[in-house]
C-alpha cells in the first residue's frame, strides 16, 4: 500500500522517475519481489525529486510566477 499512495503523489507533482519507480515497487509487491535495492533508490529519487523542486522554486521565484499568499 505504501509503493501505491507515494506512486500516486509523486504522479500528483508530476516526480517522472520516482512515479515510475514506485510503479515497479508496487507490481514487484504483488508479485511477491521487491528488490533490495528498494530503500537506497526510493531515498535517491526522493532527494532528487526535492532537488529539482527546489530548483524550480528559485526559478519561479525569479520570475515571479509563484503566487502570493492568501
Amino acid at each position: 500500500p505504501h509503493a501505491h499512495r507515494l506512486k500516486g503523489a509523486s504522479g500528483n507533482i508530476a516526480a517522472g522517475a520516482l512515479h515510475g519507480y514506485c510503479a515497479h515497487l508496487e507490481a514487484a509487491a504483488r508479485a511477491g519481489e521487491l528488490p533490495d535495492e528498494a530503500p537506497a533508490e526510493l531515498r535517491r529519487l526522493g532527494r532528487a525529486t526535492l532537488e529539482a523542486a527546489e530548483a524550480w522554486l528559485q526559478e519561479a521565484e525569479r520570475h515571479e510566477t509563484l503566487p502570493g499568499p492568501g
